[in-house]
């Protein structure tokens, strides 16, 4: 059979079986016209090397696999894909509770509107970062599983709600139970805003030195609303970057805590009734 021929019966593109051929697993007759005849050997070999790229083996594995006698060096590479692949669903699963947070996110955060503050319950203690500098390798290992955070010190949340500019401190935020599973302490200088109910409200950052107060009325007007006072400076999560004219505009869901409990179910939400 000719090379298209076999493409079409494995599956497998053209180029790719022309570099298996290179590689040495297919051994097709070269015929006069320079055309080469795929056997029924070259079919049986490529669809072994596409179940074995299907594991996830690199060519020189592969190599190693194709060509090896020796059964335990062929329990090897397969424990040793095993192991990668296990890694791989870990880190996949991982990457599913984070697009299940961000999608609480906006979807809250869509639903309450741009311009107002609701209450929500957190899910776990953040755990934020603002000194970024000097941090060890290990640390940088958790970067992965964390977001931007925005702070603001609950002194500023709790006081009077004036026309001046106020600071923020940019910084990086996880969750307690992610510093946990990597067996990872909470560093000494973490601002921790503990796991309860927080009042929460979208803010659109385009400078991460400074913001005018009155950008945090829905926050501090529901509070008072309430008989709120925050018991922890704000924490942020990024939602999404717009570029307006070529100008960044970040757009964070930022909160703060204003009752403590140990509620860890992210289905238990907001006990909105309580509140205005």
């Amino acid at each position: 059979m000719n090379i298209k021929q076999l493409s079409d019966i494995t599956g497998v593109h053209i180029e790719t079986i022309r570099s298996y051929r290179k590689a040495g697993y297919l051994h097709p007759l070269k015929r006069p016209n320079g055309y080469y005849d795929y056997s029924q050997q070259d079919l049986v070999s490529l669809f072994w090397v596409r179940k074995l790229r299907g594991y996830a083996m690199s060519m020189d594995q592969i190599h190693d696999f194709f060509y090896s006698d020796d059964p335990g060096n062929l329990l090897a590479i397969l424990e040793e894909r095993k192991t990668y692949i296990q890694r791989e669903i870990t880190s996949m699963e991982l990457a599913m509770r984070f697009i299940d947070l961000e999608t609480r996110h906006i979807t809250e955060t869509v639903s309450s509107g741009a311009n107002h503050a609701v209450m929500f319950q957190s899910i776990d203690d953040k755990i934020d970062i603002y000194s970024l500098h000097n941090r060890s390798d290990r640390f940088r290992e958790l970067y992965f599983s964390m977001t931007p955070t925005v702070r603001i010190a609950k002194e500023i949340l709790n006081g009077p709600l004036e026309d001046r500019m106020i600071p923020i401190q940019v910084g990086m935020g996880t969750y307690q139970y992610i510093l946990d599973e990597h067996a990872f302490s909470v560093p000494e200088d973490a601002v921790i805003v503990p796991n309860g109910l927080n009042i929460t409200q979208q803010l659109a950052l385009r400078s991460f030195h400074e913001i005018s107060l009155a950008e945090l009325a829905p926050m501090i007007t529901f509070a008072r609303a309430n008989n709120l006072t925050y018991l922890s400076d704000t924490t942020g999560y990024l939602m999404r970057v717009e570029d307006n004219n070529g100008t960044p505009v970040y757009h964070f869901r930022i909160r703060a805590c204003v009752e403590r409990n140990n509620i860890k179910d992210p289905s238990v939400l907001a006990k909105e009734s309580r509140f205005k």
